[in-house]
């Protein structure tokens, strides 16, 4: 039990390390993205698979912030999706307005796209 919980901790300061600019833990900014064009990317992402994998319902604002820290999990070499969900927790409550609108509106894009095929 101790080596697994030093691995979560030692997972979430990489998350941290991964989310900090100038020495304070932000939120993952979609500021300039083209979210229309970024969202078809994410609906791919999301469908690929079979099974439990493959997601075919709609999303929301905390749900894409959950894709958005569980793909960085991925690129340092972490895929516990319960401490990269938790993790998100910890960012949308320090998330800027402005990058919750920009969430909502990727989920949005992401929803049309589910609903549309």
């Amino acid at each position: 039990m101790i080596s697994s919980t030093a691995a979560a901790i030692q997972f979430t300061e990489q998350l941290e390390r991964r989310f900090t600019i100038n020495n304070t833990v932000r939120a993952p900014s979609l500021a300039g993205q083209d979210l229309k064009l970024f969202a078809k990317s994410v609906h791919k992402d999301l469908t690929r698979g079979s099974g439990s994998r493959a997601r075919s319902r709609p999303t929301n604002t905390r749900g894409m912030l959950r894709y958005l820290v569980n793909k960085e999990a991925e690129q340092i070499g972490i895929y516990n999706y319960h401490l990269a969900s938790n993790f998100a927790e910890v960012l949308m409550k320090i998330a800027s307005d402005q990058d919750k609108e920009r969430y909502k509106e990727l989920a949005d894009h992401v929803n049309d796209i589910f609903r549309s095929h």
